[in-house]
């Protein structure tokens, strides 16, 4: 059986609704009106700087069953690319230069060997599973391309 507060109590731990009078609520709705279109020319007056060094990832999962073949079974294998890009322009003022380097960890299953192919049934296979650096080099812009 739940125990019951004093009516008294209850009236206090209610919160109080916040009520505003007509000229508040007015003035309230005026403000808002009044700092919407400012908002909005303001942004469209002034657009982000570009980063200067942006990150980004990408994961591939794969599960792969083979029903007929060497052995049947499932294995699965997944793949994270990250790359990083370096705008040097806006980093250092070397006019139209990018550094960019991309890491690439790979692990899982052996789908190619469980299907018992020479060609292979994925792409995404790995001889070890291990991080490594795939790429990174040093990209320079000599002419405006439109």
């Amino acid at each position: 059986m739940e125990a019951t507060r004093p009516k008294s109590l209850r009236k206090r731990l209610l919160p109080t609704p916040l009520v505003l009078d007509r000229k508040a609520r007015a003035a309230a709705m005026l403000i808002a009106a009044l700092m919407a279109p400012a908002t909005t020319a303001q942004a469209q007056d002034d657009p982000p700087p570009a980063p200067v060094f942006t990150l980004e990832a990408e994961y591939t999962f794969d599960i792969v069953g083979v029903a007929q073949g060497g052995d049947d079974g499932v294995r699965h294998v997944d793949l994270l690319t990250v790359t990083g890009d370096l705008d040097l322009d806006a980093a250092t003022g070397w006019r139209g230069a990018r550094l960019v380097a991309q890491a690439i960890a790979g692990t899982g299953g052996e789908p190619n060997g469980l299907a018992g192919t020479l060609q292979g049934i994925n792409n995404a296979e790995v001889a070890r599973n291990q991080v490594k650096l795939y790429q990174f080099y040093l990209s320079q812009q000599f002419a405006s391309v439109p």
